[in-house]
């Protein structure tokens, strides 16, 4: 089955100028709780997505008033698929993102659609693999490595949460990423500091004798 056939066409989306009141506005005048970002409405040039958890952790959370631009609540580059990708490509995007929607793009990057975890389970017609996509994409993150990096400042070396680069990442602050382990540990990671700039093993030690202001911040898992 292809993501077309089960995605929601056309999605009402917003744009990084609009505030966050106006954002809330349309998931309560549509039904939904995720919002496509795109650049401008008539192009619909995806650059990230903002869900009302979004803007409950983000904005409300921390004080910020209903006006808020979506552009300081959203989260920039969003995973997308394509309307000819098989739907369990979508289901990979979701387990390994741990996301509950995914954007749908043309061969421009274009917005024509969205499918949520509903979706799924409202066209699969086999309980037991949708059961397993709920599973995994609401698994939690395992692992005291998952939870907690280091700060890399010369010779000093802090700690930080995964949630905080996130934020640095979301905001455009360069991240670093001084990633000791295999390649296939890498792409597990990806979801959780996707926007970090990754530094493989044989490069580690030269990056960290030229750590600069310039080139970020430089984070790795804690050992």
């Amino acid at each position: 089955m292809k993501a077309r056939e089960i995605m929601t066409k056309d999605p009402i989306c917003c744009t990084p100028d609009q505030t966050i009141a106006e954002a809330a506005k349309l998931m309560r005048e549509h039904d939904c709780g995720c919002l496509p970002v795109v650049e401008d409405t008539p192009t619909r040039k995806i650059v990230g997505t903002i869900t009302d958890r979004d803007i409950a952790c983000r904005c409300v959370a921390e004080g910020k008033g209903s006006d808020t631009l979506v552009r300081e609540a959203m989260s920039s580059n969003p995973s997308c698929c394509r309307g000819d990708d098989e739907v369990a490509a979508v289901e990979r995007v979701m387990a390994e993102r741990k996301v509950r929607r995914v954007p749908i793009v043309d061969e421009s990057g274009c917005c024509v659609g969205i499918i949520a975890q509903a979706d799924i389970a409202r066209k699969a017609g086999d309980d037991h693999e949708v059961a397993k996509v709920v599973e995994r994409v609401s698994e939690p993150t395992s692992g005291a490595r998952t939870k907690e990096l280091q700060i890399h400042e010369r010779e000093e070396v802090t700690r930080i949460t995964v949630d905080e680069v996130k934020q640095r990442i979301d905001r455009g602050e360069p991240v670093v990423f001084l990633d000791s382990r295999s390649e296939r540990s890498w792409e597990e990671s990806d979801m959780r500091i996707r926007g970090a700039i990754r530094v493989p093993p044989d490069m580690i030690d030269e990056h960290l004798g030229k750590i600069s202001p310039t080139q970020g911040l430089m984070v790795s898992y804690c050992t």
